[in-house]
């Protein structure tokens, strides 16, 4: 098995790579709104980003203002109901069950253009807005249905942002496991605690990654698992399954070198064996490949 000193360098990216500072921010907290715009720019480098804070930012201001002038700045079940109001109601925005696995679901600049989204990207505008005013809100990276906590004593009120924020009650939870998940997966309390936000970035880059497999376009998937492989540098499985995708596109020679330092990077005999048989399998491949086309 390699040593530590062999495992694989981070990727070289520019300097100015916003994803980058998103991700891997000096103070170590993931800034998952600036990652979510930098996803855009990789799709389109040429689209303004800007306006979707600065929309964050104004609607963010009028719930702060709502929840002054009802003075409930201390009743944070009051504030999380004007804020559904203010997003919901006032500016229409819906979960998209008409098209879910559209890219543009999870791209916010079309988000707040189309007024249309996953539950992941209207649950990532409702914690900011409602950050910029005050409000305890975290993401729940819930089973199948990504939900947005308020926190409250004696514990958090959940709130469902396909649904127009409805409240979720405790006894909903075990639905919505069954109507999302295999059957017989029962609810456990991690299914409700806090999503850290690299998980939150990592589970916005699996729907997109997903969208456009849907749609055939494996060069987007690829970069997009580029960006998990930016978010996780020092394992091996994200290297693992970016290659899977390389082959399939007949990047050859990239899925190589990255099964080359996934097997470095595997830290465990089980990883180490397995990303060493994929790299096997993918040369046998590439070999019968290549002399099928000479002949």
């Amino acid at each position: 098995m390699p040593s530590g000193s062999e495992a694989r360098q981070p990727e070289v990216r520019p300097a100015d790579d916003a994803f980058l500072r998103a991700v891997r921010c000096p103070s170590g907290r993931v800034d998952v709104l600036a990652a979510a715009l930098a996803l855009i720019n990789d799709a389109r480098p040429d689209a303004d980003v800007e306006h979707v804070r600065e929309a964050i930012d104004d609607w963010g201001e009028r719930l702060r203002r709502q929840i002054a002038h009802q003075g409930a700045e201390f009743e944070p079940l009051t504030g999380s109901l004007l804020l559904r109001r203010l997003l919901f109601e006032d500016e229409g925005f819906a979960g998209d069950a008409e098209t879910p696995h559209d890219p543009a679901n999870t791209e916010l600049d079309l988000v707040l253009e189309r007024r249309r989204g996953l539950p992941l990207t209207l649950g990532l505008i409702m914690i900011e807005v409602g950050k910029r005013a005050g409000l305890p809100l975290h993401a729940v990276s819930f089973p199948g249905r990504f939900l947005v906590g308020l926190a409250m004593a004696p514990r958090a009120l959940l709130l469902d942002p396909f649904r127009g924020a409805r409240i979720v009650l405790p006894e909903e939870c075990q639905g919505l496991l069954d109507a999302f998940q295999r059957p017989g997966l029962r609810l456990r309390p991690e299914f409700l605690k806090p999503c850290p936000p690299d998980r939150f970035v990592e589970r916005m880059l699996a729907n997109l990654k997903h969208a456009y497999l849907r749609r055939a376009e494996v060069d987007a998937a690829i970069r997009v698992q580029g960006r998990i492989v930016d978010l996780r540098p020092d394992e091996p499985g994200p290297l693992r399954e970016r290659a899977h995708l390389e082959l399939q596109a007949g990047r050859h020679d990239e899925a190589v070198r990255d099964l080359e330092s996934a097997v470095r990077l595997s830290r465990d005999d089980a990883s180490h064996r397995a990303a060493t048989e994929q790299l096997a399998r993918a040369k046998r491949w590439i070999a019968a490949l290549r002399w099928k086309t000479a002949s």
